[in-house]
Parts: C-alpha cells; structure tokens; sequence
C-alpha cells in the first residue's frame, strides 16, 4: 500500500504506463543522439572545415543534453522546448542551404518528439502531486493560478518563437507572394506582439498573487514570473526605439 507522500498514478494500466515511459525514452534519446551529431560536426568543421560552423554550437550541444536529461524526468516545458529548437532548426538548414532531403527523417522526428510531448503531458494528468505534508492538490486547472503563470509564460515564448520561424519562411522563400507576405506578417508580428505582451503582464500577476495567496505553491509561480519578466523586459526596453 502506498504512503500518503508518493505519487499515485490513478487507474492499474501497466501497459499504458509503459507505453508513456517508452515515448519519453525515445524522445530523450533523440535529444542525446542531436547533440552527438552536433559535437561531431563541430569537430569536423574545426579540423577539416567542411562546414562553417563555430564553436559557440556547443552551446546547442549542452542545451540538448540538459534538455534530453529533462524530458526524461518527464518535464513539459523541456518536451515543448525541443520540438520548437528541432522545428527551427529545421527551417534554418532549409533556408541556409536549401536542404530538402532531411524533411522526410525530419517529420520522422518531429512525429516522435510530438509524440514525447504527449507522454509527458499524459504522465501528468494521470499523476497526482502530493506535498510532503500529505496534502493534495486537486483543483482544477483555471484555479491554479501558478500553473497559468507558466503556461501563459509558455505561451509567449511558443508564439515568439513561431513568430521566428514564419518570419523566416516569408522572408527567404517564395511560398507566400511579397505583397500578401508583408501584410500577412505585419498582421501576425502585431497580434503575437500585442498578445504576448498582455500574456506576459496577466502571467506576472498571477504568478504574484499565487506567490501571496498559497504558501506552498511556489515553484511553479516562480518559473511563471521569471520567464514572463525574461520576454518582457526586453520587450519594453525595445520600445523606445519604435515610438
């Protein structure tokens, strides 16, 4: 019988618990197997200099490590990052060097990676966090106010980034006409702006009244406040160039 301080997972689906673990193995694996690729390149370019690349990748290679190290502790937010740093990177190869056969092994790996998302978000519904005092948290989503800080804080780093990434579809290819690109990121560039920075503000807030409200919810509205203030500091910083 399990103590009141663990963690429960709630119905008795052996097969399906394992099936979540085998995602989020396969997913932590592909983060490990990037940043091997990326350490091989380095090196290649360093001695040989087939590619024009610098040493500051190694920055991507810790980040995928680090991030391959979360997933497997079955963190969201690092399921989340790498599938946006894999998309991007994606698009960046595509557009420097007009790169067209690594789309099919691509989307292979986008499908599991989406698929690694899905186990860590399911691993967490089906998971019911219980403090070291033994008290449980069962509200509902839209009452956790430090979970909505983090998710807004998500938010507004998801769309930044998908701001990034068709920015630069629109810019270096011909998918979209000139005229009908300009307007459509004119359009896209003020909603995700706008929206972001409301997003940003209400996360902020939130996040400061969990921290005031519930003593003991801490972490959640902390990671919510610091990634909310990291987008928008810069943001309002920025502004005085534009008015």
């Amino acid at each position: 019988m399990q103590s009141d301080t663990e963690t429960e997972i709630e119905g008795s689906d052996y097969m399906e618990q394992n099936k979540i673990e085998q995602h989020v193995k396969i997913a932590a694996l592909i983060a490990m197997i990037m940043s091997i690729l990326t350490f091989i390149l380095v090196m290649i370019s360093q001695i040989w200099g087939f590619l024009e690349l610098s040493w500051w990748v190694f920055v991507d290679m810790f980040l995928l490590l680090g991030l391959a190290y979360g997933i497997y502790k079955k963190s969201r937010i690092c399921a989340l990052l790498l599938f946006s740093l894999f998309l991007l990177n994606q698009v960046v190869l595509y557009i420097n060097w007009n790169v067209l056969v690594t789309i099919p092994l691509g989307c292979v790996v986008m499908y599991y990676l989406f698929k690694g998302i899905l186990a860590t978000f399911f691993y967490h519904k089906k998971t019911t966090t219980i403090t070291a005092t033994g008290k449980q948290f069962n509200d509902k989503w839209y009452k956790r106010f430090d979970l909505l800080s983090l998710w807004l804080a998500i938010s507004v780093w998801f769309f930044l980034i998908m701001l990034i990434i068709i920015s630069l579809l629109i810019i270096h290819t011909s998918i979209v006409p000139e005229m009908m690109g300009g307007i459509f990121l004119f359009i896209f560039l003020a909603l995700v702006l706008f929206g972001n920075l409301l997003f940003s503000l209400g996360g902020i807030g939130l996040g400061i009244t969990s921290l005031v409200k519930y003593k003991d919810r801490k972490l959640f509205a902390i990671l919510g406040i610091v990634f909310n203030i990291l987008f928008l500091g810069p943001y309002i910083f920025s502004i005085r160039f534009f008015v």
